[in-house]
């Protein structure tokens, strides 16, 4: 299946609304004086940012990440 000019538009929104999400996010922390500095977790949080896996997803990677299960 070829890609149209949408499928293009699609994807720079996805960027948009992911890197708006991940910058809300980040300001978030700061203003509670926090920060997340593992890299494992900020890899999940951007894939799930960019709508690559759900929220839920997201949580069980981070769950079996941190917790070991």
């Amino acid at each position: 299946m070829e890609q149209g000019s949408g499928d293009v538009e699609d994807a720079e929104d996805v960027a948009i609304r992911a890197a708006e999400s991940l910058a809300f996010a980040d300001a978030a922390l700061a203003l509670a004086g926090c920060e997340v500095t593992d890299p494992v977790l900020l890899e999940i949080g951007e894939r799930a940012a960019r709508e690559e896996i759900t929220s839920e997803e997201a949580v069980a990677e981070i769950r079996r990440h941190v917790l070991g299960r």
